[in-house]
């Protein structure tokens, strides 16, 4: 990979890295100032969405890494500031951006549902949220 390959990689990364924790951090500004108390089980969602997305962001940002396939083998290459410290730091944020993935997809269904409930009864209680 060339240097300026490499510059690309670490550029885009760090401008995706600065919108992410902007948009979520202005998300977790306007969810506790301003929600209403009607809308606490929905707030409540919200913020277990905008801090695991803010994780898988940082996560992603300290890994930097790239996936070749090559014939029976899977080889994870990273190029972040993880590979500054050790390997295991760096398999650890893969690990943690794709769990942090993950659950940033389970929260949006459980959101999905919970905008769902309150469209259809007028409310939602913590309980039903939680389950």
């Amino acid at each position: 990979m060339s240097t300026a390959e490499f510059r690309l990689i670490i550029m885009l990364h760090s401008i995706l890295l600065f919108f992410s924790v902007a948009l979520n951090g202005f998300l977790l500004y306007c969810i506790f100032r301003f929600t209403p108390k009607s809308t606490f089980s929905f707030a409540l969602v919200m913020n277990v969405h905008a801090v695991l997305d803010l994780a898988g962001t940082i996560s992603c940002f300290l890994s930097m890494s790239r996936i070749l396939n090559l014939e029976t083998r899977i080889v994870l290459i990273s190029h972040g500031p993880c590979s500054l410290v050790s390997t295991r730091l760096c398999f650890l944020s893969y690990d943690g951006y794709l769990t942090g993935a993950v659950a940033v997809f389970y929260t949006n269904m459980c959101s999905f549902r919970v905008r769902y409930r309150i469209l259809r009864d007028g409310s939602i209680n913590m309980r039903d949220v939680l389950r």
